[in-house]
């Protein structure tokens, strides 16, 4: 049992870590740049200028994932690892490709357009990350049993990523930092939204790692 719930939480600290981490730079780098004295944002943005990031951003998280699915083949015993890191890159690579290149989470807008604008972006945001973790939990579970038990996971993974990216959107929206409104509040509001979403979701995959681990 204690093994079992080390695996879980091994399994929810690496999705943070490498899916979290990749889903997040960009707005982490625009925040450090944000709050950075004049000499050090000129040095940091003449290495790498902020205007950049959304261009290396899927082929990060696309490699984020590929680490994230190695990671977790070595951890459970599942076998062949390179199956599971090619369903994690390939997982997280489909997600972000849907959740920014396709019109799915602007639905919300769609259906009630005369929401606020703050509350539209907060729910495009959360229905991008509730799709973009369901894509990848399901590519990951189809890589490791297929069947049904992999649409369950992906369905539960929606769940897991979109209600702690909720929490937080709306949590720092009530204490003042509303996405849309300056100072840096984007980069604050997604910056914790997808490290919370991925460590929510990375307990449920770490329970289908146990169930089906060597």
């Amino acid at each position: 049992m204690k093994s079992q719930r080390r695996l879980i939480l091994s399994t929810a600290g690496l999705t943070c870590l490498c899916l979290g981490s990749t889903l997040s730079f960009p707005f982490w780098y625009g925040l450090g740049l944000y709050y950075a004295p004049v000499d050090l944002r000129q040095r940091l943005a003449s290495y790498l200028s902020p205007d950049s990031t959304a261009d290396i951003w899927l082929p990060s998280i696309a490699l984020g994932g590929l680490i994230w699915g190695l990671a977790l083949a070595r951890l459970s015993g599942l076998r062949p690892s390179w199956r599971l890191g090619f369903a994690g890159g390939l997982g997280v690579l489909l997600g972000g490709v849907v959740a920014v290149s396709t019109p799915f989470p602007h639905g919300f807008g769609v259906l009630w357009p005369q929401t606020q604008v703050h509350i539209r972006w907060i729910m495009n945001l959360v229905l991008g990350v509730a799709l973009g973790g369901g894509i990848t939990a399901l590519v990951l579970g189809l890589a490791i049993r297929w069947g049904w038990s992999a649409v369950k996971l992906a369905l539960g993974s929606v769940l897991a990523a979109a209600l702690p990216a909720l929490v937080v959107a709306f949590g720092l929206d009530a204490i003042g930092i509303r996405w849309g409104m300056g100072n840096a509040n984007m980069a604050k509001v997604a910056g914790l939204a997808f490290p919370a979403a991925t460590f929510s979701a990375g307990l449920l995959i770490g329970r289908y790692l146990v169930r089906y681990q060597n």
